[in-house]
């Protein structure tokens, strides 16, 4: 009987950590980028842009993730569609890989970085 109560003790323990590990992990619980990134800077050419300091308007600048795997890119007035799958986004046949970390969505193409936060 001991033997059994201490089984049902440790399986019991167990689940309580898998439970406490996994809340945790996600912050919000959500394993993906959903949310609304704005420019907050840009790396080109070894030089490191900040987008305010310019006179550039970073509000109008974002990426927005929906949790249905659909979002839209929002820069100088200009609005694009896309949908995105793991860390890459598609719009119009082409597809362009992210990084997701936090708070932070790091977009790299053509040798220019551009960096958006929450």
């Amino acid at each position: 009987m001991k033997n059994a109560a201490k089984k049902i003790t440790a399986a019991l323990l167990v689940v309580v950590m898998v439970f406490a590990l996994a809340a945790c992990s996600g912050g919000n619980g959500s394993k993906g980028p959903e949310g609304k990134y704005t420019l907050s800077s840009i790396e080109a050419d070894g030089m490191k842009i900040d987008p305010a300091a310019m006179g550039m308007d970073t509000s109008s600048i974002y990426i927005q993730f929906n949790a249905d795997g659909t979002g839209e890119l929002s820069a100088m007035g200009e609005t694009e569609s896309f949908t995105w799958e793991g860390n890459k986004m598609t719009s119009q046949g082409e597809t362009v890989e992210f990084q997701f970390s936090g708070n932070t969505v790091t977009v790299e193409d053509g040798g220019t970085k551009m960096i958006f936060t929450k």
